[in-house]
């Protein structure tokens, strides 16, 4: 989300303290009424949890370990026996007629010889059918199977640990949107009151220029004043229904629900033992995972090549039932033949091929070597980063909760004063500027220390425990 411009609104809290001449009274708003739905009051967890099962990207990234997990199997199977079965089946269109004798061909009497027609050889039949049905199963492959299941296997680990740091970027993200949502709300009804005072003191200047008691200069800076208060709500407002839509799309709610932010603000650290955080950082690290199965990969197929080397043979059992005959004859006329035997493939050479490969694969295990070490050297200075960070915004939100109180504790006096008339409204509206500048750095303060503790979550789940 974006943030509503602290620093501005900071540099206008200077600018109204500069007050014109008049007598001007600090003012409470009250938020005004609303139509729309009530909202869905929604816990951290929850949201979290939510994104965690609904977001995109988690579930691109369950459906792509879905496809490796199937990939590995698929190549588990080249370890078990195959078996192929084919058919075929022809028309001819001119059989063979076959040959025939005729009765009584060799001699009539006494008797016919033959004494009826012989068919020397049978008519062929016009239709004519083969089958076979292939056994095989692999003996040796020199690695090569074991080699391919391996990185099958390694890449379903690698789009496991997508998927899961699909889940923990999810989490954070939804974090981020939801106590942006919080923020932005409470930042609103700030700006609101801070609004209405701007209001106020650009209707006392109008009314004191009409009198001839102020300038035209004086005017015109409370009503930049009052623009840039403008301005700032707006920033506020979009940044809010963006916060909105953003949170219901990670936690697959309806889009354009409202959702309510309910959770409190955590305002300390828990105990940060660095050493467990680093070591909590390097597993939960997606590129870390992914760097150590490359170099596992990289092993891999260094086998793969080794086992394509020339003058290694592929040995591999089979067996074929093989089936042909005519449709005529069903019986006694078809022929069929099984056999058995051992085949064998190799190279004999291959140019320089397989030793090219086996350098290639060698070269790819140093480049995910130095990875490793990258991934693990980016994981631990992350970790330090993300201590540094909370342990500011931990001192940062210290100092804005010192100073809102102490702000909070003027403005009392002040309309204590006021009430007395000790003080000038000029300077009660002052003081409640100030006040209300220090409840929006407060708020800011309370979100950063959020956010640090929502990286350190991320960075290192379990190590805040």
């Amino acid at each position: 989300m974006k943030r509503p411009g602290f620093a501005v609104v900071a540099a206008v809290f200077v600018a109204l303290a500069v007050i014109g001449p008049g007598t001007l009274a600090a003012q409470d708003s009250t938020a005004p009424q609303s139509d729309t739905p009530a909202a869905l009051r929604l816990l951290i967890a929850h949201a979290e949890s939510l994104a965690e099962e609904n977001a995109d990207g988690v579930a691109a990234r369950s459906a792509a370990l879905a496809a490796a997990l199937a990939a590995a199997r698929a190549a588990r199977a080249a370890f078990y026996p195959g078996v192929s079965a084919s058919a075929s089946g022809a028309y001819l269109l001119n059989p063979p007629a076959g040959l025939t004798l005729a009765k009584g061909s060799f001699a009539a009497l006494p008797f016919p010889i033959p004494s009826q027609d012989l068919a020397v050889v049978q008519k062929a039949s016009d239709l004519y059918y083969q089958g076979t049905i292939t056994f095989k199963q692999p003996i040796v492959a020199w690695g090569k199977i074991r080699a391919a299941v391996g990185l099958a296997d390694l890449e379903a680990q690698a789009a496991l640990a997508e998927r899961d740091g699909a889940r923990l970027d999810a989490g954070r993200e939804a974090n981020r949107a939801y106590y942006s949502v919080k923020l932005a709300a409470e930042s609103e009804a700030i700006l609101g009151e801070l609004r209405a005072l701007a209001a106020s003191i650009v209707a006392d200047r109008q009314a004191s220029l009409d009198e001839g008691l102020g300038t035209r200069e004086e005017l015109l800076s409370a009503k930049a004043d009052l623009a840039d208060l403008d301005a700032r709500i707006v920033d506020a407002e979009e940044g809010a229904a963006s916060a909105q839509e953003n949170l219901a799309a990670l936690t697959g709610l309806p889009a354009g629900t409202r959702i309510e932010a309910v959770s409190a603000y955590r305002s300390k650290l828990p105990a940060l033992d660095e050493g467990r955080i680093e070591d909590a950082s390097r597993f939960s690290s997606t590129d870390w995972k992914a760097a150590g199965i490359r170099l596992k990969e990289a092993s891999k197929r260094i086998d793969l090549a080794k086992g394509s080397s020339p003058f290694l043979p592929d040995l591999a059992f089979f067996a074929s039932l093989d089936a042909t005959g005519p449709q005529s004859t069903w019986t006694g006329t078809w022929t069929w033949d099984l056999s058995l035997g051992l085949s064998a493939s190799v190279d004999l050479f291959d140019g320089g091929a397989a030793a090219a490969k086996i350098d290639q694969a060698r070269a790819e295990r140093a480049v995910a070597e130095a990875a490793l070490r990258g991934a693990r050297t980016e994981a631990r200075l992350a970790a330090r980063r993300a201590i540094q960070a909370a342990r500011e915004a931990e001192a940062a939100l210290e100092r804005a909760e010192a100073r809102e109180a102490w702000a909070a504790e003027a403005l009392k006096n002040a309309r204590a004063s006021a009430r007395n008339e000790l003080l000038s409204r000029q300077n009660l509206n002052a003081a409640a500027i100030r006040e209300a500048g220090a409840r929006l750095d407060l708020a800011s303060a309370r979100y950063t220390l959020e956010e640090a503790l929502a990286d350190l979550e991320r960075i290192a789940p379990g190590g805040l425990e």
